[in-house]
């Protein structure tokens, strides 16, 4: 240990010998560590985090592959919904599950203390917080109680984040009486800190018992149809119980939900349609990141990202190495002194390898800095350009872990090999090379010139490869969508959700657009109930008709041939 701190006192004093040098190999690493954390951060938050549950890994995810009949609610992969008639069937079954649970997000309006607010809600069934292991931070959380009869139960659980953001964190906020969707809830409790659902990307404000979707989404309930699949379910294992004998165990009462669900459809017994309805099974994936939803669509371009991050890191060890290579063959002449006073080349090997780290370390530092300045400025893009809510610029233990293991990577990367090549020659050997000047001998250059065309030839890679992403996101914004959107402002309201009916609607609607079109420098107002270029799958067909009466009569007389005609689009 004694040695130890003397190499390091040793090599602080050349570095501070050599400021130059190490203020250039600083900044390098800086850079690259900076750029990995960042991205890191990103990646794990979206990628590689699992939820802040009991026991994850016993999670799984049910999937039902093939066809579906009647409204499908999805945000992207339909096997994955199911009807909640379906899944009161699926929740019946203990025998490999220790609870089955299901969500659905929908959009919220809450008022308290005479403000209102857009937020987000999620439908849970009553043992939701039960099966995940999720404790209250205040009061109490959803009980099976909570969600047995429809409409029965107006109570919810505040997310901690929305608990601490409007009420301060208020403990009073227990019992007290908020408006949701025109709903009066009671607060019966708030739920742990760091949990916020079980999707990434989603942050649900307020968690209310699913037998008050009627009230939640009036447009739609649901509750009572086969047909109507707007659930995501998951399931925890029981202990000892693998995922193959889950999947097995839970497919034996699927078949005779689907002979429930198909006796809903008046399929034509023995036809295709049926047979392929029929022959559905329960597929399990892993839940222990939950639903992967943001996962699926955001990953590749997240992997490719960081990889990109990481060649700059390799390039940025490159650099430092053949700066490391070309101060190390300046000091062949110590070295050779060293040697013949009988230091063995482990223990100046020792010496150098010190100096790497305490570089790496100052790079370390100051990356980490530098990394958490580009989470502030990456983080709200991720968060209002792609959607994905619930990111945070905070630097927690694993962004801090990984901080630590790029630096001691990296001293290890530039610094290994440079400490190898200055001690493995002997001490003639070194005399000779040297001579009476400091240049480096002929192994040091040839060595020096392998870095050089490795880091053109990686510096030409991420240049290359960033000049067409760079090119395809040009494209991307120069395409031609088909409208101006040039000083276009756009903003959405529901005043279904605050219990407006159609005519109000259209009336409130009606006011807004005169009232804006009359504000200063307002060229025109436009609204609609499906948003444009917002992704949906709903919409109408409409047509201009020149003469109302002829089509009418055309629609007549194709009714009477037994045709169909119909003005909708899906």
């Amino acid at each position: 240990m004694h040695t130890l701190f003397e190499d390091v006192r040793y090599g602080l004093r050349m570095l501070a010998k050599n400021p130059g040098f190490t203020l250039i190999a600083i900044l390098t690493l800086a850079l690259g560590i900076g750029a990995n954390t960042a991205i890191f951060s990103l990646l794990n938050q979206v990628m590689l985090r699992r939820l802040p549950v009991h026991h994850p890994e016993e999670l799984v995810v049910l999937k039902s592959p093939g066809p579906k009949h009647g409204h499908v609610w999805s945000d992207g992969d339909d096997s994955e919904i199911f009807s909640y008639l379906l899944y009161k069937g699926l929740a019946k079954n203990a025998a490999v599950f220790d609870g089955v649970l299901a969500r659905n997000e929908f959009a919220a309006s809450i008022a308290s203390h005479g403000q209102t607010d857009r937020g987000s809600g999620e439908l849970v069934t009553g043992n939701y917080f039960e099966v995940l292991g999720v404790r209250p931070a205040l009061g109490r959380v959803l009980s099976p109680a909570n969600d047995d009869v429809q409409g029965a139960h107006p109570v919810l659980v505040l997310s901690h984040a929305y608990w601490a953001r409007h009420f301060g964190g208020d403990t009073g906020v227990l019992n007290q009486t908020i408006l949701v969707n025109n709903t009066e809830m009671t607060v019966i409790g708030v739920a742990q800190a760091g949990f916020s659902g079980i999707q990434v990307g989603q942050t649900p404000d307020v968690f209310v018992p699913m037998t008050m979707k009627g009230q939640m989404t009036p447009i739609r309930n649901g509750l009572d149809d086969w047909n109507d699949s707007f659930l995501a379910v998951l399931a925890r294992r029981k202990p000892g119980v693998s995922m193959e004998q889950a999947q097995a165990g839970i497919n034996v009462d699927y078949p005779g939900l689907l002979e429930q669900q198909a006796a809903t459809l008046h399929l034509r017994t023995g036809g295709k349609d049926r047979q392929e309805f029929l022959s559905k099974r329960i597929v399990l994936h892993p839940g222990a990141q939950g639903r992967t939803t943001v996962q699926r669509d955001s990953g590749p371009a997240l992997t490719v990202l960081f990889a990109m991050v990481a060649l700059v890191l390799l390039i940025a060890c490159t650099n430092v190495a053949n700066l490391l290579l070309a101060k190390a063959a300046a000091r062949q002449r110590e070295f050779a002194i060293r040697s013949a006073l009988g230091a063995t080349s482990g223990r100046m090997m020792r010496q150098l390898l010190v100096e790497s780290f305490l570089c790496a370390l100052g790079g370390g530092v100051l990356g980490l800095i530098l990394g958490a300045w580009i989470m502030n400025i990456l983080t709200p893009a991720v968060v209002s350009e792609a959607g994905v809510q619930g990111i945070t610029a905070q630097v927690d233990g694993t962004v801090l872990g990984f901080a630590a293991s790029a630096t001691a990577i990296s001293a290890v990367l530039f610094g290994l090999i440079p400490a190898w090549r200055a001690t493995r020659t002997g001490v003639s050997q070194m005399l000779k090379d040297q001579g009476s000047t400091t240049s480096a001998g002929p192994g040091h250059v040839r060595f020096r010139k392998f870095l050089v065309a490795g880091q053109v030839a990686f510096t030409l890679l991420l240049l290359t490869g960033g000049a067409l992403f760079s090119r395809t996101l040009w494209n991307l914004r120069k395409q031609n969508l088909g409208l101006s959107t040039e000083n276009l402002i756009t903003f959405s309201i529901s005043p279904q959700l605050s219990g407006y009916d159609q005519a109000r609607t259209v009336a409130l609607v009606d006011d807004l657009r005169e009232r804006l079109t009359a504000l200063p420098g307002v060229l025109g107002v436009g609204s609609s109930q499906i948003a444009v270029l917002t992704g949906t799958d709903m919409g109408e067909l409409f047509f201009h008709l020149a003469d109302p009466v002829a089509f009418g009569a055309r629609i007549q007389r194709r009714r009477h041939r037994g045709e169909h005609e119909s003005g909708d689009h899906q």
